[in-house]
């Protein structure tokens, strides 16, 4: 499924703006803890485990920057950047909740929430840097892939169809 990189970026982030605002129950922690990971996922374009990976070490080290391991890639290690806008607040909830996640419960929250797999999010980065000019080695240097296919993979085709659509609607 394709999904926009600014359409989700931007709906993380009123649904964590509507999150804080009411009660705090375990629920609702839950909630924010995974939208900050997918929203972290999304900003980074990394693997989900990645992502909770590096919450859990920004926390743990009260860094905004971090460096986590690859996953399939043994020896790699690759930065995750933890957005301001993620602020102390947040990050403090987060570090209740983030000791009991796993990906499988955020893979869960992302389907059911928002109808997409979490893998999509790292798609929508990837055709979003291409979109804006990003050179496929730089995108495979930031997403850690080994293989450029994959990258030029998923910029031509999101630019396909856009030009197909763009066809149909002139026609």
């Amino acid at each position: 499924m394709s999904v926009d990189f600014i359409e989700m970026r931007d709906r993380f982030l009123s649904d964590l703006r509507e999150l804080r605002g009411g009660g705090l129950t375990y629920r609702r922690l839950k909630e924010i803890c995974y939208t900050v990971i997918l929203l972290v996922q999304l900003l980074n374009g990394c693997r989900i485990s990645e992502a909770i990976e590096g919450i859990r070490k920004a926390v743990n080290q009260n860094k905004s920057e971090v460096y986590v391991r690859v996953r399939r890639q043994r020896d790699n290690m690759r930065l995750i950047v933890i957005p301001s806008f993620i602020d102390e607040y947040l990050l403090g909830l987060v570090r209740l909740i983030i000791p009991f996640v796993n990906r499988d419960s955020v893979r869960m929250y992302c389907k059911y929430r928002y109808g997409i797999n979490t893998h999509s999010l790292r798609y929508a980065f990837i055709r979003y840097l291409g979109e804006k000019g990003y050179s496929v080695q730089a995108i495979a240097s930031i997403t850690q892939h080994k293989n450029l296919n994959y990258i030029l993979k998923y910029v031509q085709r999101k630019a396909g169809e856009d030009i197909l659509r763009e066809l149909s609607a002139t026609s």
